[in-house]
């Protein structure tokens, strides 16, 4: 029984003290070194968040954007594989909409609009005639209706 409790003693001991070492991060790391490659997409079980706001900065080295939402929160995101060529078109003050995920301890952009540009777009076809008929117009020549006599 003495010899199995020095065992038990030792095993334990060893566990104990070899935890912390396991749990090191290994030189090299992304945690130690910035990366320049995009972020690995985050998996499909993680809760995709919606952030509408202005850039605030670029940053091409390390794929990520810095906005400021509505509310005056700025968040960094790091763009994945499929948005990290998106970025570079995006600029200070441009108003967007980007869908982010939070994966290993970083938010990873997993889609960008620019709503500034689009806004422009629409501004410049809203001058311009609605290719649909109104309400007044028959639907095959494109004609007006005469309009109905009032009833008695």
């Amino acid at each position: 029984m003495n010899r199995a409790t020095v065992l038990f003693a030792a095993g334990l001991a060893t566990l104990l003290l070899s935890g912390p070492a396991i749990a090191a991060d290994r030189p090299g790391s992304s945690a130690t070194t910035p990366s320049t490659a995009p972020a690995e997409k985050p998996g499909v079980m993680a809760i995709p968040h919606n952030v509408t706001g202005s850039v605030v900065s670029v940053d091409t080295r390390s794929n990520s954007v810095s906005i400021r939402d509505t509310k005056g929160k700025e968040l960094t995101l790091v763009a994945d594989t499929d948005t990290a060529a998106e970025i570079g078109r995006l600029k200070p003050g441009d108003q967007v909409k980007a869908t982010y995920k939070k994966s290993h301890d970083q938010l990873v952009m997993t889609k960008i609009s620019d709503t500034t540009a689009e806004r422009r777009s629409s501004e410049g076809t809203s001058e311009e005639k609605s290719p649909y008929k109104t309400s007044n117009e028959k639907a095959t020549g494109g004609e007006p209706k005469p309009p109905r006599p009032a009833e008695r």
